[in-house]
Parts: C-alpha cells; structure tokens; sequence
C-alpha cells in the first residue's frame, strides 16, 4: 500500500491536495521529531524551585527542622538548576 494511501486514511484531510498533504505530514512528522530532540530544561525547573520553596518556607514559616540529608538534597537541586540554565 502505498504510504501516502495510507497515512491519507489516517489523517483524512480533504481540501488539499495531495503533494500539500505529504509536505504537511512530512512537516509535522520533523516538528515532533525536534520537540522529542529538545531539551525540556524549561518545563522541569519550575518543580525543582518549588520544591526548594517549600523546604525553606516549612523552615522559615513553621519552624520545621531540616535534616541535613535534606540540605545536601537542596544543595543538589539547587547546583542541577544553576548547571542547566
């Protein structure tokens, strides 16, 4: 079968033509292949800072203790944060 028959009955889009059809499906197959190539630093920091927000603020705010297990645990997050940005 050919392969444009085929992705033609997976993606049926019927008001282009069929070279505008392949160019587009070529064009979302190299979108999602530079998406899965990218480095998603961006979407993995914001957690990592919260995370280091709320130990210290349980410190700050309510007197919690830190281990120092969980200080050398913030230290880690902290120098993989300042490493990737």
């Amino acid at each position: 079968m050919n392969l444009n028959r085929a992705l033609f009955r997976t993606f049926p889009i019927p008001l282009i033509d069929a070279e505008s059809r392949s160019l587009l499906i070529l064009g979302l197959y190299v979108g999602l292949g530079a998406v899965t190539l990218s480095p998603l630093l961006w979407a993995s920091v914001p957690p990592l800072v919260d995370y280091i927000g709320v130990v210290l603020a349980a410190f700050l705010v309510l007197g919690e203790p830190i281990t120092p297990a969980r200080w050398v645990g913030i230290a880690f997050v902290s120098f993989g944060i300042l490493w990737s940005v």
